[in-house]
């Protein structure tokens, strides 16, 4: 797991990067920080306990890899390609993905709180007692996914289908949802 340390800035709650006494927005080596996270990101090896939030990742492709105790909070993904990788444990919460594939991953305990899904595609995917409340998605796609206890109340959800979707005791109370397509998944399991 990523460190608890806080930030030595005064006044800031975000969490240490590895080796350092701030957090990425307050360090003065931003630009190396960056270039090792995106290093390990886009390597093949396994990823345990990076923790960079507030930085800015484009055009990436994931490896086949297993990702555990991460924090990537406030971060923005853009055209970057998570297929195929095995997440557990991984704080994603407040990040901006815009156009990003989710294709064929297995995600379990994961947060995604408060995120935006721009034009993504999270298809053919697991996602087990993840944490999707208060995410706004747009023209994403969720369909055949398995989201077994996982969470999108308060979600606003517009022209995103759901479709042949596993959604046993998923959550979607309190959700607004726009244009969503659920055919041929169980939303009777699920609670609305």
């Amino acid at each position: 797991m990523f460190s608890l340390r806080t930030c030595s800035v005064e006044g800031c709650h975000h969490y240490i990067c590895a080796d350092e006494n701030t957090c990425y927005h307050h360090s003065n080596d931003k630009e190396t920080i960056l270039a090792q996270a995106q290093g390990q990101l886009g390597g093949k090896e396994d990823l345990f306990d990076l923790s960079v939030s507030e930085a800015h990742f484009c055009g990436l492709t994931l490896a086949p890899k297993r990702m555990a105790g991460n924090n990537l909070a406030w971060c923005t993904f853009t055209d970057v390609d998570f297929s195929s990788i095995s997440m557990a444990n991984c704080f994603f919460d407040f990040c901006l993905f815009e156009r990003c594939r989710f294709n064929a991953v297995d995600v379990r305990h994961t947060v995604f709180a408060g995120s935006r899904f721009l034009s993504c595609d999270l298809s053919n995917s697991r996602f087990i007692h993840s944490n999707f409340s208060g995410i706004a998605a747009f023209t994403s796609n969720f369909s055949e996914c398995d989201f077994y206890y996982s969470t999108f109340n308060t979600a606003l959800l517009t022209d995103s289908p759901f479709e042949d979707c596993n959604l046993k005791k998923t959550d979607f109370r309190h959700s607004l949802r726009k244009n969503i397509s659920f055919r041929y998944s169980n939303l009777e399991e699920a609670h609305r």
